[in-house]
């Protein structure tokens, strides 16, 4: 299925140097495409602009973010949820910079559609009860109102393969074949397993492994040297070498990833108040009289039906009532 999937063919880098190029472009073409504007408006342009390593901070920060968003919902949404909500995230902001659509907005439209696609039935109306205690109706215009634009830059590929579907199906080889492997019960390594799969959410691993590799590293972070012997039953020796490379490079992004501190987030929030698009954010003034705008175009244009209507009606009773006096 992954081999023969849009994931693979589209969503799946060589390097992590082709992501920090696509992202570095993003960066300079939404800074190049300013500065042209407030030039245009002879306005005066921002004092400056996010750099690439404060944009991928702000991503990481708002990763995590999409777990939290996803353990609020009761039921708890299924891990396939999470994995695809982070992967439309990521895939988002491969061809968008983070100062055109600011990250904490995506991540609940993220959240939404992957709801949508995985099949955890909710209305917009819902999802709102579960994601914000109090009620939020700018956020949830937002998420109307650019459904279809994430489904664009998507490129409609809406189909994500996540590692915690083989991640089961080798949980269950384990079990079955636990005599010979030496691993008595696979489940005791299981909390540490996907704890490494949360961590490994946060990186650009499921933009540059295949998800079958992802959860093969994070049995091999949680088991530890045991589950050796079932790699080498796993593959013939060529295979298995380039195979152990791969989960090596996972577990090294994973171990040595660092998550951005709450000083460095909080400076880059505020650089960007400065520099982002505020057409495109719901807490700015100008997207609320846009939308006010929207809302009272939609009125005028009801109002101007229902009067054609009316006076549709209006004459069809006049035509009645003249040949009702005719016959008479």
């Amino acid at each position: 299925m992954f081999h023969s999937s849009s994931q693979k063919k589209y969503w799946l880098f060589e390097n992590s140097e082709s992501i920090v190029k696509a992202q570095s472009q993003c960066n300079q073409a939404y800074t190049e495409a300013c500065l042209k504007r407030y030039k245009k408006h002879n306005q005066e342009p921002p004092k400056e602009f996010l750099q690439y390593h404060e944009e991928k901070l702000l991503l990481i920060y708002y990763s995590k973010f999409i777990n939290e968003i996803c353990r609020k919902f009761k039921p708890p949404v299924p891990f396939s949820v999470i994995g695809t909500s982070i992967a439309y995230f990521k895939r988002f902001y491969l061809s968008t910079s983070v100062m055109d659509f600011h990250p904490r907005e995506m991540a609940y439209l993220t959240v939404y559609l992957a709801c949508k696609v995985d099949e955890y039935n909710v209305s917009i109306d819902q999802f709102m009860d579960q994601v914000f205690e109090e009620p939020n109706p700018w956020v949830q215009m937002f998420i109307i109102d650019n459904e279809l634009l994430l489904l664009q830059k998507l490129n409609y590929h809406l189909t994500v393969h996540c590692p915690y579907r083989p991640l089961e199906g080798f949980m269950i080889d384990l079990k079955t074949n636990k005599e010979d492997i030496g691993i008595d019960n696979p489940e005791v390594y299981r909390q540490k397993t996907e704890q490494f799969l949360a961590n490994c959410s946060l990186t650009d691993a499921v933009l540059l492994y295949p998800p079958s590799q992802i959860a093969l590293a994070a049995l091999c972070h949680g088991i530890g040297d045991k589950f050796n012997v079932y790699l080498q039953r796993i593959g013939d020796k060529p295979t298995l070498a380039k195979l152990v490379a791969k989960i090596k490079e996972i577990h090294n992004d994973v171990i040595n990833f660092k998550f951005p501190s709450k000083n460095e987030i909080t400076f880059i929030e505020e650089k960007l108040s400065q520099c982002q698009d505020t057409e495109n954010d719901p807490n700015s003034d100008l997207y609320h009289a846009r939308e006010n705008a929207k809302k009272e175009a939609k009125e005028i244009q009801k109002r101007k039906k229902y009067q054609e209507l009316a006076n549709v009606q209006e004459n069809e009773e006049r035509m009645l009532a003249t040949d009702m006096s005719i016959s008479e």
